[in-house]
């Protein structure tokens, strides 16, 4: 009979998995679309997702290596010998990398344009994208491209921790 308790730290691991990793996929759709929008200062979506402030869902993900070791801990310790669980360690570790690094502190910088600059209502609508600044094309570029990695983390480490393979 299953352990109750290893069930729902199981269920603690996935679901801050998704959460985590799925926020830093949002952050990367959230940039395409800033990237594309051609008046980033009336767009209520993009500055409500976009705050200036620190994305708190996104730090969900650093609880998956400790759900992960409380189930490795309640008895599975064997499964150390085989690869899924460094794959996901590795996925994981590259995942926050790229959060801490990059996704975080950039569309940090985002929010604080969009929602505290300067410019009156009327100056605004006179700033294209394209004239405002190439610099934050570069950082929404950046946060996309680092979306795609933890997207890329995500999906292999699921693929490895829903398979289990062993050799």
């Amino acid at each position: 009979m299953k352990d109750p308790i290893y069930d729902l730290i199981m269920i603690l691991h996935v679901l801050a998995a998704t959460i985590g990793f799925g926020t830093l996929i949002a952050s990367g759709i959230y940039s395409l679309n800033f990237r594309k929008c051609k008046d980033v200062y009336n767009s209520k979506h993009l500055k409500t997702y976009f705050t200036g402030k620190t994305n708190y869902m996104g730090y969900v993900i650093f609880f998956v290596p400790i759900f992960g070791v409380i189930l490795l801990y309640m008895g599975h310790w064997h499964q150390l010998t085989h690869p899924y669980p460094w794959v996901g360690i590795s996925c994981w570790g590259i995942g926050a990398l790229v959060a801490n690094l990059i996704i975080f502190p950039q569309e940090k910088l985002i929010g604080i344009y969009l929602n505290e600059n300067k410019l009156t209502q009327q100056e605004r609508s006179k700033v294209s994208m394209e004239s405002n600044s190439i610099n934050l094309q570069q950082i929404s570029l950046r946060i996309e491209r680092a979306a795609a990695v933890a997207a890329i983390c995500f999906t292999l480490a699921t693929v490895f921790m829903v398979i289990q393979p062993s050799f």
